[in-house]
């Protein structure tokens, strides 16, 4: 095709070629600057779990810099006893699975255990072929802490409010309902838990010793 004074070819497509390849760097660095400035580690693998990517969050959670693990086996992680973990997570995701939101636990550059949730998912090619792996890894070990200690706190409570040889309950402020009631109390007035959850305090204390 010529232009319309005749003076020479026009190339179709360069304009839109152009702005296609634009969108997608733009893209590319929009990604790159999300991985940098996460606070998760975001990692990528092989499909035989040689890490190729390892970024500023993988530092701050794990102790290691990126180059002391970019070409290093995803078992540099692993905890005694979890050592084939991992490749188990790479099996499956060799096979196209996703691995969503998992508790793991890892070791840190100082030895330090701690507790991950981690998601895995595949890396394809252009023709669909998995060859490789991306995981996000968040640390939750505080917060696995802070739910222990409160399973901790809730045993010591439930001990002291049943072993009691005063009678105890728990009730709603709002409707009076009793919510739980030791065994002391059971023994005193002669209801059993059941009975007692479709009651309210009004059935055994006179109207003027209600709380208001």
């Amino acid at each position: 095709m010529t232009r319309e004074d005749g003076t020479g070819p026009v190339i179709k497509g360069t304009i839109t070629d152009i702005s296609d390849l634009r969108k997608a760097e733009q893209e590319h660095r929009r990604l790159a600057a999300i991985v940098r400035c996460s606070d998760d580690a975001i990692i990528s693998c092989t499909t035989g779990g040689e890490i190729e990517t390892w970024n500023a969050g993988a530092e701050r959670i794990f102790g290691y810099s990126a180059e002391e693990t970019i070409g290093k086996p995803l078992g540099i992680l692993a905890p005694g006893g979890r050592a084939n973990e991992h490749l188990e997570i790479l099996e499956r995701i060799r096979r196209g699975q996703e691995v969503d939101d998992v508790e793991a636990i890892r070791v840190k550059k100082d030895g330090q255990q701690i507790t991950i949730a981690l998601s895995v998912s595949p890396i394809t090619d252009a023709a669909g072929e998995v060859i490789g792996a991306a995981a996000i890894a968040r640390d939750i070990t505080d917060r696995k802490q802070a739910e222990e200690c409160l399973r901790n706190s809730e045993k010591q409570y439930r001990f002291l409010f049943d072993g009691s040889p005063i009678p105890m309950w728990v009730f709603d402020r709002s409707t009076l309902r009793f919510l739980a009631v030791n065994q002391a109390t059971i023994q005193q007035y002669g209801y059993t838990e059941p009975e007692f959850l479709a009651m309210t305090i009004a059935d055994i204390r006179p109207e003027e010793n209600i709380p208001n």
